[in-house]
């Protein structure tokens, strides 16, 4: 088993048990994570997420976890696409499904992209991108910031108008507030942005479709 912090630390078990604070047990099957229980701040386990393999029956596992997790996130139908991996996902509470959609995964295993879609029509309801930065100029972690280096953009979001976009900034000094792109305002063009990140070059990002790149991102 492995154990982590909200940060995504490794710690043990014993310093989880003593956090007062939120922490996941990872379980890998031959180098590959399998299961994850999310665990509150009291110790008691609260939802969990399950990556299903072809030979398992969905409704058998969703049984033997409703009364263990208030929700489960299960992963089902892993197909590569050249560099990335499309995974389905659907969240069920006890036996019933609630939400749907697809992730996208890059060749180092991070997740890149999220859809949701309804449940009844396939419709998209939203997308989230995700940026992971490689260099990250005069920005430093200091803080324990989570998700540090990513950008996170959202589509088809509550709140946002056609053609804007927003996106939370994983950096000091940004407060992890979501910031709206229109075609008047971009904080992605900020100087200090602008030097460890090319909004312009970085299309991927500009709409909620293509999900899967055509390029390598």
């Amino acid at each position: 088993m492995v154990y982590k912090d909200i940060f995504g630390n490794k710690i043990t078990l014993q310093q989880a048990q003593q956090l007062g604070a939120e922490y996941r047990q990872e379980q890998h099957v031959d180098g590959v994570l399998k299961r994850i229980d999310d665990y509150s701040a009291n110790g008691i386990v609260a939802s969990g997420t399950y990556y299903l393999s072809e030979n398992e029956d969905l409704q058998d596992f969703l049984i033997r976890v409703k009364d263990l997790w208030s929700d489960a996130l299960i992963y089902t139908n892993s197909v590569t696409d050249g560099l990335y991996t499309i995974k389905d996902w659907q969240i069920y509470v006890g036996l019933d499904k609630v939400q749907q959609g697809q992730a996208v995964y890059d060749h180092l295993g991070r997740e890149i992209a999220n859809q949701e879609t309804d449940i009844d029509t396939t419709q998209i309801l939203d997308t989230t991108k995700i940026y992971y930065l490689t260099q990250f100029g005069n920005y430093n972690n200091v803080a324990d910031i989570q998700d540090f280096g990513t950008f996170q953009f959202d589509y088809n979001f509550p709140g946002l108008s056609d053609g804007e976009i927003g996106v939370v900034i994983n950096l000091a000094g940004y407060n992890t507030k979501l910031h709206i792109i229109s075609e008047t305002k971009n904080v992605l063009l900020d100087s200090s942005i602008a030097a460890i990140f090319s909004w312009e070059n970085e299309t991927y990002y500009h709409s909620a479709t293509p999900l899967i790149p055509a390029t390598t991102v």
